[in-house]
């Protein structure tokens, strides 16, 4: 198996390069709560008055809040989906527990080889969202799945390097589509109270 590890780290490897798909809804909110802020400290200092109209207020919130919503309906719809994708056997290459940070928070981490129509592909996606949990119960997880071990995997019927075990999860792409409504929703508002003063 062929791994990736950090050079000024070598301790620090990963099997796939790349951010892992579980984080990255839960790193949008932190910028677009950013961008609010500023924008609330900017419109009543007069900073932005030249620039500012209502429809320009309400696009700043419902355009980023119409992508956090279709991105979270999009991988909702992946995890739900998943369930009636084909399956097929696949061998455990890699089963470990991994610290996600520094305050006893770890998760597990299981990689494992399959073939289809012919072409073997590897894949580590256990499940549509899994937050850090203590490290007794992520070694349960991972117990299930020895290295060697045959198990049924799912997967895309089209994109067939796209894999998971368990096609479960998801629920926190639930997070991100309230948080998009709820920036859609005060965009309108925004934009209807300044056509109607």
């Amino acid at each position: 198996v062929t791994v990736y590890y950090s050079p000024t780290d070598p301790d620090d490897v990963a099997l796939q390069p790349g951010v892992p798909r579980g984080l990255f809804p839960m790193a949008i909110p932190g910028p677009m709560l950013l961008l609010v802020g500023l924008l609330m400290i900017l419109i009543p200092t007069g900073t932005l008055n030249v620039l500012w109209r209502p429809w320009t207020s309400g696009a700043a919130f419902m355009l980023p809040g119409v992508g956090l919503f279709l991105f979270g309906l999009r991988s909702l719809w992946t995890a739900f989906s998943s369930r009636a994708w084909p399956t097929t056997e696949a061998t455990v290459t890699h089963s470990t527990v991994t610290q996600i940070s520094r305050h006893d928070s770890y998760q597990p981490s299981v990689a494992y080889r399959y073939e289809v129509n012919g072409i073997q592909y590897t894949a580590a996606t256990l499940d549509w969202g899994r937050f850090g949990q203590p490290h007794d119960d992520a070694q349960r997880v991972t117990d299930q799945y020895p290295v060697g071990e045959t198990v049924t995997i799912h997967y895309h019927p089209t994109r067939p390097e796209r894999a998971v075990i368990e096609p479960q999860g998801g629920w926190m792409y639930f997070v991100v589509m309230l948080f998009g409504a709820v920036f859609v929703v005060a965009g309108a508002i925004l934009i209807m109270n300044g056509d109607g003063s």
